[in-house]
Parts: C-alpha cells; structure tokens; sequence
C-alpha cells in the first residue's frame, strides 16, 4: 500500500508542478536539441559515441519529456486523450523535418538511418510512458491508481 502512495506523490508533485517541472525541463531540452542540430558540426565537440545512438537518444528524452507534457496539459484533449499516439506522431515529423532542415547547415546532410533512430528513440520513449502509467502507476488489481 506504501507503494502505492508513494506512486500517487510522485504523480501529483508532477501535476501539481508541470509548468517548473515538466514544460520548462521540455522548452529548455526542445530548444537546446533545436540549437545542437542548428550549428555546423564541426563547430561540436566530438563525442565518442555512435551518431545513431546520440539521434536515437535524443530523441528518446524529446520523447519522454513532450508525451508528459501532453499527459499534463488541458487545452488540447484531443491531443491528450491519444497522448501515446501524439507523442509519437508529432515527435516523428519533427525528428524528419529537423533531418531535412539540416540539409541546409554547413558540414550537416540528411540521412534516413538518423531520420530511423530518431524514429525508435521517440517510439521507446512513448512505450517508457506507456509502461509507466499502464505498470509502474497501476495498482494489483490491473485498475489504475492515478
């Protein structure tokens, strides 16, 4: 039962707070993505990990962050409603026209195989919400405790 509630605190300290906890970690990790795929590449620090492991990465906490932000907010019901769904149909197009956009950035150039991490970093993403409400915040009995 302990569990239970701790779900329940940690549920509320997020609703409760979604505008200094949620939307503003999102506006400020959308944005600093938006910036890093704006600037040349050799203008980057190099890092040596793999360029489809940063894509799918990225856009696995684009993800994350944006599927909570629609969870969270009110104004769009139809968006919140099918939240898992919009997730990743909006985060998609983004990851594909941000791929393109890159076309016109010195030193940057499209390819489908990062269009496709981003693809599957924003689908794990929708599926760690997924487990996350539809396990982690689920009582025993299958019903939800939120």
């Amino acid at each position: 039962m302990r569990s239970n509630s701790l779900k329940n605190q940690f549920y509320s300290l997020l609703k409760n707070n979604k505008k200094s906890l949620v939307y503003f970690a999102f506006g400020i990790y959308w944005l600093g993505l938006f910036i890093a795929t704006s600037v040349p590449s050799e203008t980057l620090p190099s890092v040596n990990v793999s360029d489809k492991i940063q894509h799918l990465t990225a856009y696995y906490f684009l993800s994350l962050l944006g599927g909570l932000t629609i969870h969270l907010q009110v104004k769009f019901q139809a968006l919140k409603r099918k939240f898992y769904f919009s997730t990743i149909l909006i985060f998609s197009i983004y990851g594909t026209i941000d791929e393109i956009h890159q076309l016109f950035i010195p030193g940057r150039f499209f390819d489908i195989a990062d269009v496709a991490a981003n693809l599957i970093g924003v689908i794990l993403g929708a599926l760690t919400l997924w487990l996350f409400f539809n396990k982690f915040m689920t009582g025993f009995g299958g019903t939800k405790t939120i």
